[in-house]
């Protein structure tokens, strides 16, 4: 009997991701290097990305709403710098990339960061140029999730 899903084949399948938030899905070593740099690391969980990792997938996958929220505290924190957004932007292209999708339309709530973060700063205009054909949008926004 074939299996109906293989995650292995599914990478090569194009995907599309209409609706992603840019502080969900940062790479745990750039956490823990932003955070040495700004002074967040006695906060972290743990500084060893494996750790970390799975730190972030408990709080996912609780059914605790306040666990999964305190992740968001690490993530927040070292988003706070304009070449650090840019970094982690980048990161999360290419990650989306490597992942098959052609397509990713990535929101970011400036409200969270200290700085008021637009598609029309050089610094965004520099990750969506080299960060390839993923990026196509990036929606800055404080309107309420619907």
């Amino acid at each position: 009997m074939s299996a109906l899903f293989d995650s292995a084949k599914s990478v090569e399948v194009p995907k599309v991701v209409l609706h992603d938030h840019l502080d969900g899905g940062l790479r745990p070593t750039t956490i823990v290097e932003l955070a040495d740099e700004i002074g967040w690391t006695p906060r972290l969980p743990s500084t060893d990305p494996g750790e970390l990792h799975r730190w972030f997938v408990r709080g996912a996958e609780t059914k605790d709403l306040l666990q999964y929220l305190a992740t968001f505290e690490h993530t927040g924190a070292v988003m706070q710098r304009a070449d650090d957004l840019v970094r982690i932007a980048r990161e999360a292209a290419l990650d989306l990339a490597a992942d098959g999708v052609v397509y990713a339309e990535v929101r970011l709530l400036p409200s969270c960061t200290c700085i008021r973060a637009s598609p029309s700063m050089p610094s965004w205009r520099r990750c969506r140029k080299d960060s390839g054909p993923v990026w196509r949008k990036l929606q800055p926004s404080d309107e309420p999730l619907s």
